[in-house]
């Protein structure tokens, strides 16, 4: 299987979220209409390095992100440091082309596994997953100021956030990374589609990052 991300030139200093521009392609996917919502947001994280299509001139907006795919954006955001250690999960074959990410990403504690010795990497991320790991990346990895927070109490749906991931949503929405879907509805058990991963990254990237 083919990562869904942008490997980045590891000889230009500096990291791509973090002030540093990737080589700016031509954003033209024959799946990404010229009025859609998000076409503005794909083109971000297109252009920065963030993300790419998945082949065949398509981005699938639509799509899930899994969680392999959602550490393998931070550990190439990263330039894709060195990894050392043992790989702890039985699902993760060290062939597999986000073996390196996922090690990466749990050396630094900013995953965990599903279940011990599994890290389920070809599941869905939801959104309060998603929100959860960027908390993490910022925080323990970055050491990154995460004071802002909100109490989520425009949001109907609240008490359907699991409480390991309270803390992560209150930040994601206090920094305006992750948003509603709609005005009362954060949907913290939704799909994370990769046009709406492609919105929380440049969402990061201006809000956290810049």
């Amino acid at each position: 299987m083919v990562p869904h991300v942008w490997v980045p030139d590891t000889t230009v200093a500096g990291t791509y979220c973090y002030g540093v521009k990737a080589a700016a392609p031509t954003v033209s996917f024959t799946d990404v209409a010229s009025d859609a919502w998000y076409v503005d947001e794909i083109a971000y994280a297109v252009e920065h390095g963030i993300m790419e299509g998945v082949g065949n001139n398509q981005f699938n907006p639509e799509g899930s992100i899994t969680r392999a795919q959602l550490v393998q954006i931070l550990y190439n955001i990263e330039g894709r440091p060195t990894v050392t250690g043992t790989n702890n999960f039985t699902d993760v074959s060290s062939s597999a082309w986000y073996a390196d990410a996922v090690q990466w990403a749990y050396e630094n504690k900013i995953v965990e596994g599903t279940g011990g010795t599994t890290f389920a990497p070809n599941s869905v991320a939801n959104r309060q997953t998603v929100a959860t790991i960027l908390y993490r990346y910022t925080a323990d990895y970055k050491k990154l100021d995460v004071s802002k927070s909100s109490d989520l109490a425009s949001f109907t749906d609240k008490s359907e956030i699991s409480s390991w991931a309270l803390e992560g949503m209150q930040w994601a929405n206090g920094y305006k990374i992750i948003n509603g879907v709609t005005t009362t509805q954060l949907k913290p058990t939704g799909t994370t589609t990769r046009a709406q991963m492609a919105t929380m990254m440049m969402n990061y990237c201006e809000n956290i990052a810049s």
